[in-house]
């Protein structure tokens, strides 16, 4: 019987480890030429505050995971619609329309610049969610602020019934801006101008909405006064 020549372990080490490292290289090289926004800025947030964050509070991957999940349209609609009807009405038909708003910004904005994750071009960054979108900005902070900041704002107004405490809507929106950036899916930077555009939109659209309010409320086929009502049962 013919055996084939053995390889020394020391050699054979070395050798898996040039292919291991050529395969990490040759992935990284693609990455950056699908997506050429790829900067230093973006290799200094994975290296000084992505992987320190993860190694560090890796205890706390549950809990970031659930506060993303929890600014997913599986989790908005139903917020919306117990606010709508179990809470306030008025928060709801004046509020909703900040996640359409928040949400075709976002996707512009993404496809234009293209800035990849930052798991998708460090594979030592342990990726907690999953997306197939771009990273720049984050849609989750950026809804997240739009709508906690929305909530404080509408309560001073005369058809809410509801007082939503401002410490609680933004520490929540700020925890989830955190999560973003624990669960390796987006860089700090993506989630602070997330954070800020949606803060933003949210003081402009809280600003309007006086002058927006009748044209809204009769898309969602109530009258010129008054919170549409739910339908009566008989």
């Amino acid at each position: 019987q013919s055996h084939a020549p053995s390889i020394p372990p020391p050699q054979e080490e070395r050798a898996c480890r040039a292919l291991l490292f050529s395969g990490r290289r040759l992935r990284r090289i693609a990455m950056k030429q699908r997506h050429p926004e790829e900067l230093p800025l973006s290799e200094w947030e994975r290296r000084a505050l992505i992987k320190p964050l993860q190694r560090n509070f890796a205890v706390l991957d549950g809990a970031m995971m659930l506060l993303g999940m929890s600014v997913n349209g599986e989790s908005i609609l139903p917020f919306f619609s117990v606010l709508y009807w179990c809470a306030d009405q008025h928060k709801c038909v004046a509020g909703i329309w900040l996640v359409p708003l928040s949400e075709a910004f976002n996707c512009v904005v993404k496809w234009q610049y293209r800035r990849a994750r930052p798991a998708w071009m460090d594979p030592d960054v342990r990726l907690l969610s999953w997306s197939s979108e771009y990273s720049f900005p984050s849609s989750h902070s950026q809804l997240a602020w739009a709508v906690a900041h929305f909530m404080v704002a509408a309560s001073s107004h005369p058809e809410a019934v509801t007082t939503s405490p401002a410490l609680l809507c933004y520490g929540y929106a700020a925890l989830v801006a955190l999560s973003r950036v624990h669960c390796g899916i987006h860089y700090p930077s993506d989630v602070l101008v997330g954070s800020a555009w949606g803060l933003g939109t949210s003081v402009i659209y809280a600003r309007l909405l006086p002058t927006l309010l009748p044209t809204l409320r009769r898309l969602l086929g109530g009258g010129e006064s008054g919170t549409p009502a739910p339908p009566s049962s008989r």
